[in-house]
Protein backbone atom coordinates (compact mmCIF):
# COMPACT_ATOMS: atom_id res chain seq x y z
CA UNK A 1 0.00 0.00 0.00
CA UNK A 2 1.09 3.49 -0.65
CA UNK A 3 1.56 5.46 2.32
CA UNK A 4 -1.08 7.89 3.36
CA UNK A 5 1.40 11.25 2.93
CA UNK A 6 1.76 10.12 -0.67
CA UNK A 7 -2.33 10.24 -1.32
CA UNK A 8 -3.40 13.58 -3.65
CA UNK A 9 -4.94 16.36 -1.29
CA UNK A 10 -8.11 15.97 -3.28
CA UNK A 11 -9.83 18.03 -6.12
CA UNK A 12 -12.61 18.89 -7.59
CA UNK A 13 -14.31 19.31 -10.58
CA UNK A 14 -17.59 20.55 -12.73
CA UNK A 15 -20.16 17.67 -14.51
CA UNK A 16 -20.39 18.56 -17.74
CA UNK A 17 -24.29 17.43 -19.90
CA UNK A 18 -23.76 14.65 -21.99
CA UNK A 19 -24.01 10.90 -21.93
CA UNK A 20 -21.74 8.95 -19.08
CA UNK A 21 -18.52 7.95 -20.56
CA UNK A 22 -15.64 6.65 -18.53
CA UNK A 23 -14.14 7.75 -15.37
CA UNK A 24 -10.76 8.58 -14.71
CA UNK A 25 -9.19 8.04 -11.17
CA UNK A 26 -5.67 7.61 -9.24
CA UNK A 27 -4.83 4.63 -8.36
CA UNK A 28 -1.29 3.54 -6.57
CA UNK A 29 -1.31 0.12 -7.96
CA UNK A 30 1.96 0.91 -9.83
CA UNK A 31 3.89 1.73 -6.85
CA UNK A 32 3.60 5.74 -7.56
CA UNK A 33 0.24 7.60 -8.16
CA UNK A 34 -0.79 7.12 -11.54
CA UNK A 35 -3.79 8.70 -13.67
CA UNK A 36 -6.37 5.89 -15.11
CA UNK A 37 -9.46 5.47 -16.94
CA UNK A 38 -12.23 2.74 -16.80
CA UNK A 39 -15.51 1.96 -18.24
CA UNK A 40 -18.72 3.19 -15.74
CA UNK A 41 -18.81 -0.59 -14.78
CA UNK A 42 -15.13 -0.61 -13.99
CA UNK A 43 -14.29 -2.86 -16.48
CA UNK A 44 -11.38 -1.70 -19.10
CA UNK A 45 -8.74 0.07 -16.88
CA UNK A 46 -5.97 1.57 -18.61
CA UNK A 47 -3.15 3.31 -17.27
CA UNK A 48 -2.77 6.82 -19.04
CA UNK A 49 0.43 8.61 -17.38
CA UNK A 50 2.36 5.18 -17.38
CA UNK A 51 6.06 7.18 -15.50
CA UNK A 52 7.68 7.17 -12.20
CA UNK A 53 5.97 10.69 -11.02
CA UNK A 54 3.37 11.61 -8.97
CA UNK A 55 -0.01 12.19 -11.25
CA UNK A 56 -3.20 13.31 -10.01
CA UNK A 57 -6.17 15.21 -9.78
CA UNK A 58 -7.69 14.29 -13.22
CA UNK A 59 -10.46 16.61 -14.62
CA UNK A 60 -12.08 15.76 -18.04
CA UNK A 61 -12.54 18.45 -20.94
CA UNK A 62 -15.96 19.86 -21.33
CA UNK A 63 -16.09 17.85 -24.39
CA UNK A 64 -14.41 14.33 -22.97
CA UNK A 65 -11.29 14.86 -25.39
CA UNK A 66 -8.60 15.55 -22.47
CA UNK A 67 -8.17 15.35 -19.03
CA UNK A 68 -6.29 18.56 -17.32
CA UNK A 69 -4.02 17.40 -13.85
CA UNK A 70 -1.15 17.63 -11.81
CA UNK A 71 2.21 15.74 -12.12
CA UNK A 72 5.51 16.02 -10.72
CA UNK A 73 6.59 14.84 -14.29
CA UNK A 74 8.68 17.75 -14.67
CA UNK A 75 10.19 18.60 -11.27
CA UNK A 76 9.91 18.36 -7.92
CA UNK A 77 6.27 20.54 -7.59
CA UNK A 78 3.03 19.76 -9.19
CA UNK A 79 2.31 21.42 -12.60
CA UNK A 80 -1.11 21.08 -14.40
CA UNK A 81 -0.75 19.24 -17.28
CA UNK A 82 -3.26 18.25 -19.91
CA UNK A 83 -3.28 15.14 -22.15
CA UNK A 84 -5.55 13.26 -24.67
CA UNK A 85 -8.23 10.98 -23.67
CA UNK A 86 -6.32 8.05 -24.33
CA UNK A 87 -3.33 9.53 -22.62
CA UNK A 88 -1.33 10.69 -25.85
CA UNK A 89 -0.37 14.26 -26.14
CA UNK A 90 1.22 15.22 -22.54
CA UNK A 91 1.56 19.20 -22.31
CA UNK A 92 2.41 20.95 -19.02
CA UNK A 93 1.22 24.50 -18.77
CA UNK A 94 3.29 25.79 -15.61
CA UNK A 95 6.61 24.91 -17.19
CA UNK A 96 8.07 28.18 -15.94
CA UNK A 97 10.01 28.06 -12.66
CA UNK A 98 7.74 28.57 -9.97
CA UNK A 99 8.36 31.42 -7.49
CA UNK A 100 5.34 33.57 -5.26
CA UNK A 101 2.39 34.64 -7.49
CA UNK A 102 3.86 33.86 -10.57
CA UNK A 103 1.12 30.74 -11.14
CA UNK A 104 3.71 28.35 -12.24
CA UNK A 105 3.05 25.59 -10.32
CA UNK A 106 -0.46 24.24 -8.62
CA UNK A 107 -3.16 21.19 -8.42
CA UNK A 108 -6.56 20.31 -8.93
CA UNK A 109 -7.68 21.86 -12.07
CA UNK A 110 -11.09 22.35 -13.34
CA UNK A 111 -12.64 23.36 -16.99
CA UNK A 112 -14.62 25.54 -17.94
CA UNK A 113 -17.41 25.34 -20.20
CA UNK A 114 -16.20 26.02 -23.19
CA UNK A 115 -12.86 24.89 -23.21
CA UNK A 116 -11.38 28.02 -23.22
CA UNK A 117 -9.83 28.27 -19.44
CA UNK A 118 -8.82 26.48 -16.53
CA UNK A 119 -9.15 26.84 -13.06
CA UNK A 120 -6.67 25.78 -10.43
CA UNK A 121 -5.21 25.87 -7.22
CA UNK A 122 -2.01 27.50 -6.77
CA UNK A 123 -0.37 28.36 -3.10
CA UNK A 124 -3.64 28.19 -1.59
CA UNK A 125 -5.71 30.55 -4.01
CA UNK A 126 -7.51 29.77 -6.93
CA UNK A 127 -5.84 30.67 -10.31
CA UNK A 128 -7.18 30.85 -13.66
CA UNK A 129 -5.27 30.69 -16.78
CA UNK A 130 -6.31 29.94 -20.76
CA UNK A 131 -6.32 26.07 -21.81
CA UNK A 132 -2.80 27.10 -23.27
CA UNK A 133 -1.27 27.74 -20.31
CA UNK A 134 -1.02 31.68 -21.12
CA UNK A 135 -2.97 34.78 -19.11
CA UNK A 136 -2.18 33.14 -15.40
CA UNK A 137 -4.34 35.13 -12.73
CA UNK A 138 -4.98 34.90 -9.27
CA UNK A 139 -9.09 35.38 -8.62
CA UNK A 140 -9.04 34.77 -4.73
CA UNK A 141 -6.02 36.91 -3.32
CA UNK A 142 -6.80 38.90 -0.08
CA UNK A 143 -3.85 40.02 1.45
CA UNK A 144 -5.47 39.38 5.04
CA UNK A 145 -5.81 35.92 4.76
CA UNK A 146 -3.42 33.67 3.06
CA UNK A 147 -4.86 30.65 2.32
CA UNK A 148 -8.28 31.89 0.74
CA UNK A 149 -8.99 29.38 -1.54
CA UNK A 150 -8.90 26.26 -2.89
CA UNK A 151 -10.29 22.64 -4.60
CA UNK A 152 -12.20 25.56 -7.57
CA UNK A 153 -15.29 23.43 -9.54
CA UNK A 154 -16.55 25.40 -12.60
CA UNK A 155 -19.79 25.67 -13.46
CA UNK A 156 -21.50 24.07 -16.18
CA UNK A 157 -22.83 27.77 -17.66
CA UNK A 158 -19.34 29.10 -17.35
CA UNK A 159 -20.54 31.77 -14.94
CA UNK A 160 -19.09 30.60 -11.64
CA UNK A 161 -17.27 28.48 -9.60
CA UNK A 162 -17.59 26.87 -6.68
CA UNK A 163 -14.38 26.59 -3.92
CA UNK A 164 -13.21 25.89 -0.45
CA UNK A 165 -12.53 28.60 1.75
CA UNK A 166 -11.15 27.43 5.13
CA UNK A 167 -14.08 25.16 5.87
CA UNK A 168 -16.54 25.50 4.18
CA UNK A 169 -17.76 25.92 0.28
CA UNK A 170 -17.99 29.33 -1.35
CA UNK A 171 -18.91 30.43 -4.92
CA UNK A 172 -17.22 33.31 -7.16
CA UNK A 173 -18.27 34.65 -10.60
CA UNK A 174 -15.75 33.01 -12.95
CA UNK A 175 -14.06 36.77 -12.31
CA UNK A 176 -13.17 36.20 -9.15
CA UNK A 177 -15.87 38.47 -7.90
CA UNK A 178 -19.45 38.37 -6.21
CA UNK A 179 -17.90 35.36 -3.29
CA UNK A 180 -20.69 34.45 -1.72
CA UNK A 181 -20.24 31.51 1.57
CA UNK A 182 -22.79 28.76 0.48
CA UNK A 183 -21.69 26.57 4.12
CA UNK A 184 -21.22 27.63 7.39
CA UNK A 185 -19.14 25.11 9.42
CA UNK A 186 -19.63 26.33 13.31
CA UNK A 187 -17.79 25.37 16.68
CA UNK A 188 -15.00 23.04 14.67
CA UNK A 189 -17.88 20.12 14.29
CA UNK A 190 -16.82 19.31 10.28
CA UNK A 191 -15.36 20.12 6.85
CA UNK A 192 -16.84 20.84 4.08
CA UNK A 193 -14.98 20.51 0.62
CA UNK A 194 -14.35 19.07 -3.00
CA UNK A 195 -17.36 20.78 -4.52
CA UNK A 196 -18.77 19.53 -7.92
CA UNK A 197 -21.66 21.07 -10.06
CA UNK A 198 -24.18 18.84 -11.38
CA UNK A 199 -24.45 18.91 -14.47
CA UNK A 200 -27.36 21.23 -15.22
CA UNK A 201 -25.85 23.58 -12.82
CA UNK A 202 -28.24 23.48 -9.86
CA UNK A 203 -27.16 21.54 -7.36
CA UNK A 204 -23.17 21.10 -5.78
CA UNK A 205 -22.47 17.71 -4.42
CA UNK A 206 -19.35 17.97 -1.85
CA UNK A 207 -17.65 16.04 1.40
CA UNK A 208 -19.22 16.93 4.67
CA UNK A 209 -16.87 15.59 7.60
CA UNK A 210 -16.03 12.20 5.55
CA UNK A 211 -19.87 12.06 4.04
CA UNK A 212 -20.94 12.69 0.54
CA UNK A 213 -23.66 15.74 0.98
CA UNK A 214 -25.27 17.57 -1.13
CA UNK A 215 -27.07 21.25 -1.77
CA UNK A 216 -29.08 23.36 -3.87
CA UNK A 217 -26.38 25.80 -5.76
CA UNK A 218 -28.28 28.41 -3.65
CA UNK A 219 -26.82 26.46 -0.56
CA UNK A 220 -30.47 25.67 0.47
CA UNK A 221 -31.41 21.97 1.57
CA UNK A 222 -28.16 20.72 2.37
CA UNK A 223 -28.69 16.73 3.52
CA UNK A 224 -26.40 13.94 3.64
CA UNK A 225 -26.68 11.46 0.40
CA UNK A 226 -26.38 8.55 2.26
CA UNK A 227 -26.14 8.44 6.38
CA UNK A 228 -25.03 5.64 9.00
CA UNK A 229 -21.84 4.04 10.24
CA UNK A 230 -19.78 3.18 7.50
CA UNK A 231 -21.08 5.29 4.90
CA UNK A 232 -18.00 7.60 3.92
CA UNK A 233 -16.52 9.00 1.22
CA UNK A 234 -14.72 11.68 -0.18
CA UNK A 235 -13.91 13.28 -3.54
CA UNK A 236 -17.26 13.40 -5.15
CA UNK A 237 -18.00 13.94 -8.70
CA UNK A 238 -21.55 13.73 -10.84
CA UNK A 239 -21.60 11.88 -13.47
CA UNK A 240 -22.33 13.86 -16.99
CA UNK A 241 -26.20 12.77 -17.28
CA UNK A 242 -26.65 13.48 -13.30
CA UNK A 243 -28.13 10.80 -12.00
CA UNK A 244 -25.01 9.37 -10.19
CA UNK A 245 -22.28 10.14 -8.32
CA UNK A 246 -18.89 8.66 -8.52
CA UNK A 247 -16.71 8.85 -5.16
CA UNK A 248 -13.87 7.09 -3.17
CA UNK A 249 -14.74 5.53 -0.03
CA UNK A 250 -13.02 3.02 2.65
CA UNK A 251 -16.27 2.22 3.93
CA UNK A 252 -19.10 -0.04 2.09
CA UNK A 253 -17.02 -2.69 2.39
CA UNK A 254 -14.52 -1.48 0.10
CA UNK A 255 -11.60 -4.17 0.75
CA UNK A 256 -8.98 -1.69 0.08
CA UNK A 257 -9.51 1.48 1.42
CA UNK A 258 -10.51 3.76 -0.40
CA UNK A 259 -12.23 2.45 -3.55
CA UNK A 260 -13.90 3.84 -6.27
CA UNK A 261 -17.99 3.29 -6.09
CA UNK A 262 -20.78 5.06 -7.41
CA UNK A 263 -24.32 6.21 -5.67
CA UNK A 264 -28.05 7.51 -6.85
CA UNK A 265 -28.37 11.35 -5.24
CA UNK A 266 -31.49 9.51 -3.36
CA UNK A 267 -28.70 7.17 -1.81
CA UNK A 268 -29.68 4.44 -3.29
CA UNK A 269 -28.03 1.98 -5.51
CA UNK A 270 -24.06 1.93 -3.92
CA UNK A 271 -22.18 0.25 -6.17
CA UNK A 272 -18.36 -0.59 -5.66
CA UNK A 273 -16.30 -0.69 -9.03
CA UNK A 274 -13.86 -3.40 -9.35
CA UNK A 275 -10.81 -1.94 -8.96
CA UNK A 276 -7.63 -4.08 -8.48
CA UNK A 277 -6.54 -5.91 -5.07
CA UNK A 278 -4.97 -4.25 -2.50
CA UNK A 279 -4.90 -1.67 -4.02
CA UNK A 280 -6.31 2.39 -3.36
CA UNK A 281 -8.29 4.12 -6.22
CA UNK A 282 -9.46 7.64 -5.70
CA UNK A 283 -10.42 10.91 -6.97
CA UNK A 284 -12.95 10.18 -9.61
CA UNK A 285 -13.64 12.14 -12.27
CA UNK A 286 -16.69 11.16 -15.28
CA UNK A 287 -16.25 11.72 -18.50
CA UNK A 288 -19.15 13.60 -20.41
CA UNK A 289 -19.99 12.38 -24.04
CA UNK A 290 -21.80 14.04 -27.03
CA UNK A 291 -24.61 11.97 -27.82
CA UNK A 292 -27.83 12.84 -29.66
CA UNK A 293 -29.42 9.83 -27.72
CA UNK A 294 -31.87 10.95 -24.79
CA UNK A 295 -30.64 11.14 -21.51
CA UNK A 296 -31.58 9.27 -18.38
CA UNK A 297 -33.51 11.02 -15.42
CA UNK A 298 -34.11 10.13 -12.11
CA UNK A 299 -36.94 10.81 -10.27
CA UNK A 300 -37.10 10.66 -5.78
CA UNK A 301 -40.54 10.28 -4.07
CA UNK A 302 -41.27 10.55 -0.29
CA UNK A 303 -44.60 10.91 1.08
CA UNK A 304 -44.89 12.13 4.26
CA UNK A 305 -48.62 10.99 6.61
CA UNK A 306 -50.76 13.17 8.95
CA UNK A 307 -53.45 12.76 10.67
CA UNK A 308 -55.48 14.19 7.90
CA UNK A 309 -53.13 14.05 5.03
CA UNK A 310 -50.74 12.35 2.75
CA UNK A 311 -48.02 14.65 0.89
CA UNK A 312 -45.80 13.50 -1.78
CA UNK A 313 -42.34 15.30 -2.25
CA UNK A 314 -39.12 14.45 -3.89
CA UNK A 315 -36.87 16.01 -6.86
CA UNK A 316 -35.82 15.19 -10.21
CA UNK A 317 -32.55 14.56 -11.46
CA UNK A 318 -32.07 16.59 -13.87
CA UNK A 319 -33.59 19.61 -11.97
CA UNK A 320 -36.09 20.54 -15.49
CA UNK A 321 -37.89 23.79 -13.68
CA UNK A 322 -41.26 25.07 -14.98
CA UNK A 323 -41.65 21.33 -16.01
CA UNK A 324 -44.37 19.08 -14.27
CA UNK A 325 -44.26 15.40 -12.61
CA UNK A 326 -47.70 13.76 -12.96
CA UNK A 327 -48.25 11.74 -9.10
CA UNK A 328 -50.73 9.12 -8.36
CA UNK A 329 -52.21 8.42 -5.13
CA UNK A 330 -54.56 4.70 -4.69
CA UNK A 331 -55.15 3.17 -2.05
CA UNK A 332 -55.08 -0.57 -0.86
CA UNK A 333 -58.35 -2.60 -1.06
CA UNK A 334 -58.49 -5.72 -0.48
CA UNK A 335 -55.49 -7.10 -2.39
CA UNK A 336 -55.04 -4.32 -4.79
CA UNK A 337 -54.51 -0.58 -5.45
CA UNK A 338 -57.49 1.55 -6.00
CA UNK A 339 -56.22 5.43 -7.69
CA UNK A 340 -57.90 7.79 -5.35
CA UNK A 341 -56.54 11.63 -6.78
CA UNK A 342 -53.78 12.84 -9.71
CA UNK A 343 -52.05 15.81 -9.26
CA UNK A 344 -49.27 17.21 -11.72
CA UNK A 345 -46.99 19.51 -9.43
CA UNK A 346 -44.43 22.11 -11.54
CA UNK A 347 -40.91 21.21 -10.66
CA UNK A 348 -39.03 24.45 -8.75
CA UNK A 349 -35.72 25.69 -10.12
CA UNK A 350 -34.06 23.11 -8.46
CA UNK A 351 -36.54 20.35 -9.56
CA UNK A 352 -38.30 19.65 -5.97
CA UNK A 353 -42.25 19.17 -6.34
CA UNK A 354 -44.53 18.87 -3.95
CA UNK A 355 -48.22 17.67 -3.57
CA UNK A 356 -50.84 16.91 -0.96
CA UNK A 357 -53.65 15.08 -0.90
CA UNK A 358 -56.45 14.41 1.64
CA UNK A 359 -55.76 10.83 3.56
CA UNK A 360 -58.17 8.23 1.98
CA UNK A 361 -60.00 5.63 4.55
CA UNK A 362 -57.63 2.47 4.02
CA UNK A 363 -54.50 1.25 5.91
CA UNK A 364 -51.63 1.43 3.23
CA UNK A 365 -51.45 4.08 0.43
CA UNK A 366 -49.07 4.01 -2.61
CA UNK A 367 -47.66 7.02 -4.43
CA UNK A 368 -46.07 6.88 -7.80
CA UNK A 369 -44.34 9.99 -9.43
CA UNK A 370 -43.93 9.85 -12.86
CA UNK A 371 -41.64 12.57 -15.33
CA UNK A 372 -42.69 11.80 -18.34
CA UNK A 373 -39.74 12.79 -20.70
CA UNK A 374 -39.41 15.49 -23.20
CA UNK A 375 -37.43 15.73 -26.23
CA UNK A 376 -33.93 15.44 -24.76
CA UNK A 377 -34.15 13.58 -21.57
CA UNK A 378 -36.01 9.64 -21.02
CA UNK A 379 -39.00 8.89 -18.90
CA UNK A 380 -38.94 8.15 -14.97
CA UNK A 381 -40.60 6.88 -12.00
CA UNK A 382 -40.72 6.00 -8.55
CA UNK A 383 -43.23 4.74 -6.10
CA UNK A 384 -43.74 5.11 -2.36
CA UNK A 385 -45.72 2.69 -0.12
CA UNK A 386 -46.51 3.82 3.01
CA UNK A 387 -49.41 3.07 5.83
CA UNK A 388 -51.76 5.87 5.99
Amino acid sequence: MLLATLLPTGVAHAALPGADGRIAFVSDRDGNLEIYSMAADGSGQINLTGNISRDQDPAWSPDGSKIAYSSTAAGAHLDIWVMNADGSGKVNLTPLPDSTESGEAGVEPTWSSDGSRIAYSYQGDVWVMNADGSAKTNLTHDPALPAAGIQPAWSPDGSKIAYTRGADIWIMNADGTGKVQRTFTTGGTGTEKFPDWSPDGTRIVYEKSGQIWRMQADGGRQKAVKTGTGNVGTRPAWSAAGTRIVFSSSGFGAPNGPDIFTIRPDGTGVTRLATAVPNQDLDPSWQPVATTAKLPTFTVVRAPVTATTITAAGELFNAHPGQSVTVTLSRLVGTTYEQVATAQPVLDAYGNYSTSFALPDTTKCRIVAKFNGDADHLASQATKTVPC
